[in-house]
């Protein structure tokens, strides 16, 4: 995982503002948990205290280490907890004529709904109407190595006996289906790795290999070149073929 960044919650207003107030909710109902009257507050609440809190944690992690997208069915399904932990605690507490247990409640509702609305944004797909309108998910594509620490293509440029199997086989030898993938941002090849290609946001590319964090890949003008996978967005792998043409 990559090394947490403040600046990346920083500069996201949408995961500062939320996960802000969310954390002001917590601490509020935790505090009016400690002056709550006997009767409304149980052991097992303290429990649901520290997982909301352990979520909201991991959340930020997450939108610190620009990593929401590839642990977005974890967080999902976290959420999902915590929804019906929020649930089963404001139905509980609402209906108290005590002051300290009607701020608990109060508490709760915020919490609950933040965590439907990261729900329903971090559950979005690239491309949908939310992501697009919000641009939250990934405010910058998260780096990865140089493509040059994989594989260097050029050494096997005048030497086509010497090239990895994988590479020299034409896709139609590997599957009769073609992978394609969207750009889900521009990306300006480096200068110093021939093998690597440019493409633009929203460009359809066909994806002749899977295999690492640094995909080939093959423009419409039959450009052929690796590119970082993490600014692709399959659309039609073939997944029986495709896992076996990775495999290799």
């Amino acid at each position: 995982m990559a090394r947490f960044a403040l600046t990346l919650l920083i500069r996201n207003p949408f995961y500062l503002c939320s996960i802000t107030l969310s954390l002001a909710a917590w601490v509020v109902t935790l505090v009016s948990s400690s002056s709550a009257p006997v009767g409304y507050v149980f052991s097992v609440d303290w429990y649901y205290l520290a997982y909301l809190a352990f979520v909201t944690l991991l959340l930020t992690v997450a939108v610190g280490t620009n990593s929401v997208f590839f642990y977005r069915g974890t967080l999902l399904a976290l959420f999902a907890v915590g929804v019906s932990i929020l649930t089963a605690q404001i139905q509980k507490l609402i209906i108290s004529k005590f002051v300290a247990v009607q701020v608990m409640s109060a508490g709760y509702i915020i919490m609950i709904v933040i965590m439907f609305v990261w729900i329903i944004v971090i559950g979005s797909e690239p491309g949908s109407y939310i992501f697009e309108l919000l641009r939250i998910m990934s405010p910058q594509p998260p780096q990865l190595p140089s493509s040059s620490s994989f594989v260097d293509m050029s050494m096997y440029a005048d030497n086509k006996s010497m090239a990895p199997s994988r590479m020299s086989m034409q896709p139609s030898e590997r599957y009769n289906e073609t992978a394609k993938a969207t750009a889900l941002y521009s990306y300006d090849a480096s200068p110093d790795d021939p093998n690597e290609i440019s493409f633009t946001k929203g460009e359809v590319l066909e994806i002749l290999d899977t295999k690492g964090k640094w995909w080939q890949a093959k423009r419409a003008n039959g450009e052929v070149g690796i590119a970082p996978s993490n600014y692709l967005c399959l659309l039609n792998a073939p997944t029986s073929k495709l896992s076996q043409f990775s495999a290799t």
